[in-house]
């Protein structure tokens, strides 16, 4: 790999100076259930170590960046913002967020094929339910039989009807 480059694993919020090499494979709006307003836009980028992370964009900045955007397509992107993430509820089992910043740059790469299409790991059906409470990482959950191809993308609303607070 590039020693330019810099995993998702070795970045921390002690700089801004990092380059990493990634392909985003999910896009999605983060919406507030109370007035349905988009609170930004989500992305979760994943790197040839398969390592994934979260990227936030604020919808201030939604009109520069997500234009420049697309799933499965590799991007170098450089000077990131990387902050404390959540501490609780998380998409990707890492410590930080990315945030994009004015500064960011984004260069789309050739898909070389040396990054992984996703990162997941599989568990049986029946071992959903002891998971509740017990994970702190989102989990998506995939219909046994799904066939291969790209299936439409559609709206999930999860509630909290355990009687502990998420």
């Amino acid at each position: 790999m590039d020693a330019s480059i810099t995993t998702l694993k070795e970045l921390s919020s002690q700089s801004d100076c990092y380059n990493i090499r990634v392909k985003v494979t999910r896009i999605w709006e983060s919406v507030n259930k109370h007035n349905g307003a988009t609170m930004h836009t989500n992305i979760l980028p994943l790197d040839q170590q398969g390592n994934n992370i979260v990227a936030i964009i604020r919808n201030n900045q939604k009109n520069q960046f997500l234009q420049m955007l697309e799933e499965n397509v590799v991007y170098t992107i450089s000077n990131l913002k990387v902050v404390q993430g959540p501490k609780l509820c998380r998409t990707a089992d890492v410590n930080y967020v990315l945030n994009f910043f004015y500064r960011m740059k984004i260069n789309k790469e050739v898909d070389t094929r040396v990054i992984p299409l996703y990162s997941f790991e599989l568990q049986d059906y029946e071992a959903v339910a002891e998971l509740v409470e017990n994970v702190k990482v989102f989990i998506e959950l995939w219909p046994a039989g799904t066939p291969v191809e790209w299936s439409p993308k559609m709206d999930i609303v999860l509630n909290n009807i355990s009687t502990r607070p998420i």
